[in-house]
Order: structure tokens, then C-alpha cells, then sequence
């Protein structure tokens, strides 16, 4: 053969294998389209229960986030009664011991009165 018509064939034949290559693809992409779309349906029936849970979840934190906000508040007022009950014990144990010195100087007096 001459190298012109070498050159030809070749060209054609290049040509015929870009072609059958595209043709390839193209098929390829119809297969996987088609494939993705089979399982669209079981890939959204399973994700329902998930979006469902999802939900379900939100309402659950949103609960717990308000109980937690209402134990904060329990705790605050708990400790600030606490505080206000600590300074009366204080305020109380110092006139125990107010009264008790003045028991003690009366019982002192009343000895020394009695002798």
C-alpha cells in the first residue's frame, strides 16, 4: 500500500475508535443514569425514616435544652437562698454567743452577789 493510503486507513481508523469511544461513554452515562434512577425510590424510602428521626431528635433537644434552662434557673435560685440562709446562720450564731457571754457575766454576777 501506498503511505498515502496508509496514512487514510490510519486516519480513518483513529476516527472509528473516537467514535466507538464516544458512543462508549455516552452508553456508559445512559447505564449509570438509568441505575441511579432505579434506585432513587429505595435510596428516598430509606431516608424518610431518617428525616422522621431527624425531627424527632430536634424536638428531644429542644426539650432537653429548656429543662436544662429551667435546672440553671433552679439552681440560681437555690444557691442565692442558700447564701441569704448562710449569712442569717451567722447573724444567728453571733447572738448565740452574744447571749451566752451575757449568760455567762449574769451567772458571774450572781455568784459574786451571793457571796
Amino acid at each position: 500500500m501506498s503511505t498515502v493510503i496508509q496514512i487514510t486507513i490510519a486516519e480513518s481508523s483513529d476516527e472509528v475508535a473516537r467514535v466507538a469511544i464516544k458512543h462508549a461513554l455516552k452508553s456508559l452515562h445512559k447505564r449509570h443514569l438509568l441505575e441511579e434512577g432505579a434506585h432513587a425510590p429505595a435510596i428516598a424510602a430509606l431516608s424518610r425514616p431518617y428525616e422522621s428521626q431527624e425531627l424527632e431528635w430536634k424536638a428531644k433537644a429542644e426539650k432537653l435544652e429548656l429543662e436544662l434552662q429551667q435546672c440553671y434557673k433552679a439552681q440560681f435560685r437555690l444557691s442565692e437562698q442558700l447564701v441569704v440562709e448562710v449569712a442569717e446562720c451567722r447573724s444567728s450564731k453571733a447572738l448565740v454567743q452574744e447571749k451566752d457571754s451575757l449568760l455567762t457575766g449574769l451567772q458571774n454576777e450572781i455568784t459574786q452577789l451571793r457571796l
